[in-house]
């Protein structure tokens, strides 16, 4: 049996303390998941708070808890009574003790001289009395304020009012006093602003905004004469990359898919049957 010299035995030697190292790793990786399953404590909820979910449905909150905010970015109700409830990306909890809200997610705020500020994860809303307006996501605002009511009053509330439209522009109405659904176009009005809410579009001090388009990226401007969806014409299967935003009257002039595949293809037979050369004389070209 061939004898290992003292350069193997240290080779040896330190892989095994090198494996031992990655094992010992390991154990205590599987430990302390097991421990914490990569959530973040932010926020302690006592019992007497209202915890609406993404999709606007209560949380139980009877037993307080915390939330959590998990490696997927979606926010955890981790009750005391060991209930884990997924809330979603989005959430909204008021705490009636102090009449505070606070908005869990990226939303933004839109301020009474129109002006737009983005809120990164948590939001806290100190005072339900002062006048304050926010999108949650793509059909869901926040209303803030003292009194909010519709033009005739027959809806009221105060301190803060949830605003969820489905595709079809009927809208929800929820807090912790009032769940109302509509069928019929409605405004809300709260101090110096108005909320349209069928066409999602807030008048604040007569500056009238299109909520629909808040958190779109501008990444160009199209000017006179330029044109767009080209690449439909080309592909129609390929997967939109941008919408297009009218800011005034426009006139357009539209090319559809049969129109530009009749205008291709006589492109191709008058290039196919001849081509000029350099002395004007007609030559046969062929198109590939």
């Amino acid at each position: 049996m061939r004898k290992l010299n003292l350069k193997n035995k240290l080779f040896i030697f330190i892989f095994s303390i090198i494996v031992l190292g990655i094992v010992f790793i390991l154990i205590e990786s599987v430990k302390l998941s097991k421990k914490d399953d990569g959530s973040e404590s932010i926020y302690t909820v006592s019992t007497n708070s209202v915890i609406y979910a993404e999709d606007s449905a209560l949380v139980d909150t009877s037993s307080g808890g915390e939330i959590k905010k998990h490696w997927n970015n979606d926010y955890y109700f981790v009750s005391n009574d060991n209930r884990n409830v997924d809330i979603g990306l989005k959430s909204i909890v008021y705490e009636k003790a102090v009449e505070k809200v606070y908005i869990f997610g990226d939303n933004y705020s839109i301020l009474s001289d129109g002006d737009l500020i983005k809120n990164v994860d948590k939001t806290e809303i100190s005072n339900t009395n002062n006048t304050s307006f926010y999108k949650i996501k793509d059909r869901q605002y926040l209303v803030v304020s003292n009194e909010i009511y519709n033009e005739d009053k027959t809806i009221y509330t105060n301190k803060y009012l949830i605003v969820t439209l489905d595709k079809q522009g009927n809208a929800s109405l929820l807090n912790d006093a009032i769940n109302v659904k509509t069928i019929n176009p409605l405004k809300l009005i709260f101090d110096n602003y108005v909320f349209d809410i069928a066409n999602e579009r807030l008048i604040v001090n007569e500056k009238a905004i299109d909520l629909k388009y808040i958190n779109y990226l501008e990444v160009n401007q199209l000017k006179d004469k330029n044109i767009f969806g080209e690449l439909a014409l080309i592909n129609p299967n390929q997967k939109r990359t941008a919408t297009i935003i009218m800011k005034e009257i426009c006139h357009f002039g539209v090319l559809d898919k049969e129109s530009y595949e009749i205008s291709i293809k006589k492109i191709q037979v008058l290039l196919h049957i001849c081509v000029l050369n350099s002395s004007g004389k007609i030559e046969e070209a062929i198109w590939k």
